[in-house]
This record gives C-alpha cells, sequence and structure tokens, in this order.
C-alpha cells in the first residue's frame, strides 16, 4: 500500500503543477481564482497521500522517489501539453533521476 499512497502523491502532485502551469497565461480572475483553489485542494491530497506513503517507507527513500518521478513527469507533460522546449540537458536530467531513484532504492 506504501508504494500505492507514492504513487498516488506523485499522480496529485502533477496535476496540480499542470493546473497552476494552465493558469498562468487566464485574465478571467474568477476562472483564475477557481482553478487555483482546485489547485491548491489537489496539491493538499499529495500531500496527505504522501504522509500515508511514509508511514511505512523512509522519508530518505520516498522523498527521492517522489521528487524524481515528479519531475520526469512534469518535464514530459510540460513538453506534450504546453509545448515547453525539452532539451538535451533535461533528458540527461531525466536519465540522473532514473539512475538515482535505482540506486537509492536497491
Amino acid at each position: 500500500m506504501k508504494y500505492v499512497f507514492l504513487s498516488l502523491s506523485v499522480l496529485f502532485n502533477i496535476i496540480a503543477y499542470m493546473i497552476f502551469k494552465s493558469i498562468t497565461g487566464m485574465n478571467n480572475k474568477v476562472y483564475w481564482f477557481l482553478f487555483f483553489i482546485i489547485g491548491l485542494i489537489i496539491a493538499g491530497t499529495n500531500t496527505f497521500f504522501f504522509i500515508q506513503s511514509i508511514k511505512e517507507l523512509n522519508l530518505s527513500i520516498a522523498y527521492p522517489i517522489f521528487s524524481a518521478v515528479s519531475i520526469i513527469l512534469i518535464v514530459l507533460l510540460s513538453s506534450l501539453i504546453f509545448h515547453e522546449r525539452l532539451s538535451g540537458v533535461n533528458i540527461a536530467g531525466a536519465v540522473i533521476a532514473i539512475i538515482g531513484i535505482v540506486l537509492l532504492t536497491s
């Protein structure tokens, strides 16, 4: 169950940041505020699931996994959804993060 909670934490973290990015160009203050509040609720849900995961996982393992997987997926989704440029440095960083996860969890 610990990895389910950690996975849900990553999922809600990514959704929250995608919402926050999507409202950066929003001119309608009412919609901006509504989506901002939704993003905060989702970010709070992320925190809830992360806390549940670290009840059973060492923080020294859970946090690096959470951070690295979140960063990798946010970089990829930002490229696909928001058409942000994905550079060689981004790809190298993702590979290094994956190597780090493997080393930390083995």
